[in-house]
């Protein structure tokens, strides 16, 4: 009985070791698998951190803040004189120009001086006007239509030439508001286009008053 006894309690350390050997590969392997996991999901996590960094950056706002700092120094103004809401860039206080290239005093002048200076040098652009995609939004083609200076120039005199042989005559040098009874005004009813400026510049040519009319308001 004895000898059995300790035949059993032989076995059962036995046993008790197989256990411990076996809890221990187990952990050995636990711990290799999650090295390996670890070393496989590296860059996953790395990517990960750089996103959540890149979302704190802009959601505190530290990226304007570091444009804010490396950005050079802010344009700023002057009052031309004591009217703080006429401003001018520091460079050009009291050196303001009275009138334009040449001498040119008016409107009409500007543009004819430009007419000879640039003569075929593109002037304005239009497209086909295709129809009206929507009750309220219009169509174009995509081709553009050119009009050089030089023939902006000449369609505009003889637009000005038109006004004249109309009846219109040339403005007063001054204005008041009594009521005009001469004809030396005119109103373009027309949407932005080409032929609207060349109007504007066939009345100045005329030195006649211009006074514009909304076309987006209807004929009401």
């Amino acid at each position: 009985k004895k000898q059995e006894t300790i035949d059993t309690k032989q076995r059962n350390t036995k046993r008790r070791r197989c256990c411990c050997e076996t809890k221990q590969n187990q952990t050995k392997q636990n711990k290799q698998t999650q090295s390996t996991m670890s070393i496989a999901f590296l860059p996953l996590q790395i990517l990960l951190v750089a996103i959540d960094f890149a979302i704190t950056l802009i959601t505190f706002g530290w990226v304007k803040a570091i444009a804010k700092a490396v950005a050079g120094t802010p344009l700023r103004t002057v009052p031309v004189a004591d009217d703080e809401s006429h401003r001018v860039h520091p460079d050009f206080k009291g050196k303001l120009a009275t009138t334009a290239r040449g001498g040119t005093a008016t409107l009409y002048e500007i543009a004819a001086n430009s007419f000879k200076l640039f003569g075929d040098r593109p002037c304005m652009a239009q497209r086909k006007f295709l129809g009206w995609k929507t009750p309220k939004v219009k169509e174009f083609g995509p081709d553009l239509a050119w009009i050089t200076y030089k023939g902006m120039g000449e369609t505009s005199h003889k637009f000005g030439a038109a006004l004249r042989a109309a009846g219109c005559v040339a403005a007063k040098d001054t204005t008041t508001l009594d009521k005009v009874k001469e004809p030396s005004r005119i109103a373009i009813f027309e949407n932005t286009c080409p032929e609207w400026m060349l109007a504007a510049m066939g009345a100045f040519s005329q030195s006649i008053t211009v006074t514009t009319v909304y076309a987006t308001l209807g004929i009401d």
